[in-house]
């Protein structure tokens, strides 16, 4: 039932002549101000007849899109911890801000325009996808705004947020400052404040996010959507001769996040950039491409073949265990449209999975690069399969020799640790060490060679990584193997931090393994050295750091004081 827009059309008054009109009768369904309005009460009698519903009143149009990242600090100071957000039971309101405070005055006015039905963790973003409500003018304006590119941005809605959850970084010179001057710890201003928790109880569409990062866009479809597999969609069907190179050559890259869907099965969501993605960072291709770049019909030979790889067969694929079955439902949908039975999934067999997998994988190349932390962490594993952290933080004394504090040596490189290679999602090889589980730390008798060799033979390498300096400590990134066995990947996570090893080389020390080790909490542990006439031949971590020291008087009044100013400060600078 088509409908169509009429400017001055007489059953409207002066000021909205812009008629939403029934074609099939000329009645008039609503008036207007502007075009925009009456062109998406349009757009929301379309959805709704899509829909099966009676009326525009249940007409919905889905979005998605990142609601928050973590690790990642905000243009005005804050900054949520990795893993520190959790969300309440779904759904959830979606709201939008629609007038701001203005000419100094608060005037803020935010109303409900729809519901969060979902919400996940990839890498250091929090998802959401839900849909908005077409049935009221607030709705369908939003809608509007979306759908035009005028409105984006979204802010999420936090609570549990308790006093221990709050970090307050300052800057160095207040620090210097108050060694001299414990009062003026009352008065500095933090640099950064961290979130440690924190409860997602609705979000809001704003003009201005706090991170840039933080977007919604609207979406064809999230029925069925598992993280990176795109939802199962209605499309013709051809059983042309396939050539998926020459169709994907067809498509620009990056492209569009609702192109990469109409023609893969499966997106690398966490590498969606202003709502495009590199075309590299999608798989399972299965529509034909026209000479223009445009997706058309799903083709029931690359269906079949897309499922046969989700079975191993070419050695498989190494997308996210969790999608499998997302991408097996899409493609195998097609294949029902067009009225043929799918193969069998049998991808549900870990061990074939990982036996296929392992040739090929090619971990992204974002993994292996400084994750640009911001504060001690410890070592973090996604359910991707990414890890960062930190391995030593600089500073940290050894407290295996009397009278000298002896910190993680500092190497300007790492070669005797990189020794191995990954080849990455684009290609290119990365030089890479291993995070060994199981095992103890080499005797310190031993030399550098020997060394590695105890961690090669009687212990499991879980992890590729490389590792690098920044002006926290020794950062970590990489890739859990994907044949990595289970129990011992929990063991890595358990531990949640690895102990370096490093051994003299021409007369410095340099690192040659990284274990995991079983000491909870975060910064990097105390020292254990092996010194032979006065030089140190060996260096491991082992165990947290605590000493002990006598404070005279005076120290102890000072640092009393500290205390109090602290707690003081932090009362004054909450909610900042």
């Amino acid at each position: 039932m088509p409908w169509s827009v009429s400017e001055n059309h007489p059953d409207c008054p002066a000021d909205t002549p812009f008629a939403v009109v029934k074609e099939a009768d000329g009645s008039v369904e609503g008036c207007h101000a502007t075009l925009e309005d009456a062109e998406s009460q349009v757009a929301a009698l379309y959805a709704a007849e899509e829909n099966g519903t009676e009326s525009m009143a249940a007409a919905t149009a889905p979005w998605e899109g990142v609601l928050a990242p973590e690790g990642i600090t905000s243009g005005d100071g804050r900054e949520f911890a990795p893993d520190a957000l959790t969300w309440a039971e779904l759904p959830v309101s979606l709201r939008w801000n629609k007038e701001d405070s203005h000419g100094g005055a608060p005037h803020t006015v935010t109303v409900n325009v729809g519901r969060i039905d979902r919400i996940w963790r990839e890498g250091s973003k929090i998802w959401g996808s839900g849909v908005i409500d077409l049935g009221d003018d607030d709705g369908r304006n939003a809608h509007r705004k979306v759908k035009n590119g005028s409105l984006r941005g979204v802010s999420i809605d936090a609570d549990s947020i308790a006093n221990p959850d709050i970090e307050y970084v300052w800057p160095e010179s207040a620090e210097q400052q108050a060694e001299e001057d414990p009062l003026s710890l009352l008065f500095a201003q933090p640099e950064k404040v961290i979130y440690h928790g924190g409860r997602i109880r609705a979000a809001t569409l704003v003009d201005i996010p706090a991170f840039v990062e933080a977007y919604v866009a609207l979406t064809a479809s999230v029925a069925g959507a598992t993280f990176g597999a795109v939802a199962s969609h209605d499309t013709a069907t051809s059983d042309a001769e396939w050539d998926g190179p020459a169709n994907e050559a067809r498509l620009t890259s990056p492209l569009t996040v609702a192109t990469a869907r109409d023609a893969y099965a499966w997106t690398d969501d966490e590498r969606v950039e202003d709502g495009t993605v590199p075309k590299d960072a999608c798989s399972f291709i299965h529509h034909e491409v026209s000479e223009d770049g445009t997706p058309g019909a799903a083709n029931l030979t690359a269906c079949s073949s897309g499922i046969g790889v989700l079975n191993g067969a070419r050695g498989g694929t190494v997308i996210p265990g969790a999608d499998l079955q997302g991408v097996y439902d899409h493609l195998a949908a097609h294949l029902r449209d067009a009225g043929k039975e799918p193969p069998e999934g049998t991808f549900g067999a870990p061990a074939a999975v990982v036996a296929h997998a392992a040739p090929e994988w090619k971990p992204p190349v974002a993994w292996f690069s400084d994750p640009r932390l911001s504060v001690p962490t410890p070592i973090t594993v996604s359910g991707e399969g990414r890890l960062y952290g930190h391995a030593a933080r600089w500073g940290e004394c050894h407290i295996g020799q009397t009278g000298v504090c002896v910190s993680p040596p500092h190497e300007t490189d790492h070669p005797y640790f990189l020794t191995g290679a990954v080849t990455l999602f684009d290609d290119t090889e990365v030089s890479v060490g291993q995070i060994t589980v199981g095992t103890s730390h080499a005797p310190l008798n031993l030399g550098a060679a020997p060394a590695s060799q105890h961690y090669d033979h009687t212990g499991w390498a879980v992890a590729d990584v490389v590792v690098g300096n920044d002006d926290i400590g020794i950062w970590v990134a990489g890739a859990i193997r994907p044949n990595a066995e289970p129990m011992r990947v929990h063991e890595l996570k358990a531990a949640g931090q690895v102990s370096g090893d490093w051994r003299r080389i021409g007369g410095q020390l340099r690192l040659v393994g990284l274990l995991a080790v079983n000491v909870p909490g975060f910064p990097v542990p105390k020292m254990r050295a092996r010194v032979t006439a006065g030089v140190q031949h060996a260096l491991v971590a082992a165990g947290r750091l605590n000493v002990g020291m006598v404070l005279s008087e005076e120290e102890q009044d000072t640092a009393a004081m500290r205390r109090v100013l602290n707690l003081l400060r932090s009362k004054v600078h909450q909610g900042r």
